[in-house]
């Protein structure tokens, strides 16, 4: 072999030598950190399926009385100072500092709005900045707002039993509708954004009201006879929940009725709404913490049920999960109330939100823990 052809052979070898000594290195980096971390990977392994989280936590305002939900992965908090927007990272989107003795939360994937019960006050807001705030010429009764942000407020009216303000993602009013016969109670917006089904309640029980949004006309109505009916809920596929005291009912948008749930001598203790489904918390009396959690499907069959005996807390469903907060942590679960992860609690928490992407928030009065699952 030449001397130019051992220079030139060296040469070729050398980025090879380069990349075995690297390797080697990482193997030997990687040891070093197996050794250093066994307890906390022993610890991570042993836990099984128990969720948690190292994530900062969101930080809000401290207040006497405190109402949260996710908006998409962001999170409303509404209090009796106002209302703070946080997006996805926590960071504050919009604030807007209003008084408010009765504070209450609606919201859609990107905004929200904050409503004071008995009062005038009402702010919307998204986490783009944007913010108004409104005055309610009559007190307000409940709010509800669709995914879009559409938002339905319920009031007071003089010379009727209430009306419905409807109002688009920017605030603006789109429709009105009065209630003659009936007390109002709660309206939604439907998912295509082209319907209004508002809830009333009257001497012979409750009625179901379904406008166009592009015409003052009723196109469909429902009536339960001596049935009190305490909410009205927009599902897909042109379908709507009601829930009654002692059943539920899912109707279309034509009126009729698709389906029913009897709960027999059960009382619903606490309900939620995901995608398509209803879960609601079923016990023998109205203060009781234990019995059995069901989720209800669209056509009114039971999607999947499970006992909670360890003392229900809170309750949220969204998408496609479900999440309780009892005495002895969070427990979540899917649609179907398949069982999949629990957590430990922490002192102090009030309350629990699912977000978007399933994570969980539990709530305490300046502070939101992020649970991952």
């Amino acid at each position: 072999m030449s001397e130019h052809e051992a220079q030139s052979n060296h040469v070729r070898m050398k980025p090879r030598m380069l990349l075995l000594l690297a390797a080697l290195l990482l193997v030997i980096v990687a040891a070093l950190i197996i050794v250093l971390n066994r307890n906390s990977i022993g610890v991570a392994l042993s836990s099984g399926h128990r969720a948690g989280s190292n994530r900062k936590p969101f930080t809000y305002a401290s207040a006497a009385q405190i109402e949260a939900d996710a908006v998409g992965n962001g999170l409303a908090i509404v209090s009796n100072n106002g209302m703070e927007l946080l997006d996805s990272g926590g960071r504050l989107a919009t604030k807007e500092v209003v008084a408010m003795k009765k504070p209450a939360v609606t919201s859609s994937t990107s905004s929200a709005a904050a409503f004071d019960i008995g009062n005038t006050n009402l702010i919307i807001g998204d986490l783009k900045g944007a913010s108004h705030v409104l005055k309610m010429k009559d007190n307000i009764l409940t709010a509800r707002m669709n995914n879009d942000g559409y938002l339905a407020v319920c009031t007071e009216s003089s010379g009727y039993h209430g009306q419905v303000t409807v109002y688009n993602p920017q605030a603006q009013e789109v429709y009105r509708w009065y209630s003659g016969e009936a007390y109002l109670l709660t309206a939604q917006v439907s998912p295509d954004n082209r319907y209004l089904a508002t809830l009333c309640v009257g001497s012979k029980g409750g009625s179901v009201h379904i406008m166009r949004l592009d015409s003052p006309d009723e196109v469909a109505q429902y009536e339960a006879e001596e049935t009190v009916v305490t909410d009205l809920r927009w599902l897909e596929n042109n379908r709507i929940f009601l829930l009654e005291r002692e059943k539920c009912t899912v109707i279309g948008r034509d009126g009729r009725a698709v389906g029913s749930l009897e709960f027999g001598d059960k009382v619903v203790t606490a309900f939620s709404y995901g995608d398509g489904f209803a879960a609601i918390m079923l016990c023998d009396y109205i203060s009781g913490k234990n019995g059995t959690l069901i989720s209800v499907g669209p056509d009114c069959t039971i999607l999947g049920q499970v006992a909670v005996t360890t003392g229900l807390q809170a309750l949220d469903a969204y998408r496609g999960s479900v999440a309780l907060l009892c005495g002895d942590g969070v427990h979540k679960y899917t649609k179907t109330l398949s069982k999949g992860d629990n957590a430990d609690s922490e002192a102090g928490v009030i309350d629990l939100v699912v977000r978007y992407n399933s994570d969980v928030f539990l709530i305490t009065q300046n502070t939101a823990l992020i649970r991952n699952f």
